[in-house]
């Protein structure tokens, strides 16, 4: 299981294999996670946190994710913070 880091008020994108999960860690803690997913074949198809409450990869994705900026949000003290994704 590989786990990527990323850091606060940037995004990272990763690979997902049919059958793979990908796990989004709030490693600080008061940190919000914009999340999307597109189908490797077609990237005019994609899955949102809007649409989807769990995913599991029935086939191919590019999953992105970002450590959206918080510094104007008092939820999270005005601070940003980092994130994590595994795959698992």
């Amino acid at each position: 299981m590989a786990r990527l880091q990323i850091p606060k008020g940037t995004a990272k994108a990763v690979t997902l294999r049919e059958g793979q999960t990908p796990r989004i860690i709030n490693v600080e803690g008061k940190q919000v996670a914009d999340f999307i997913a597109f189908n490797a074949e077609d990237m005019t198809e994609f899955s949102s946190p809007i649409h989807t409450l769990e995913l599991r990869a029935l086939m191919n994705l590019v999953a992105a994710v970002s450590a959206c900026p918080m510094d104007l949000n008092p939820i999270s003290g005005y601070k940003t913070h980092d994130l994590a994704i595994e795959v698992v």
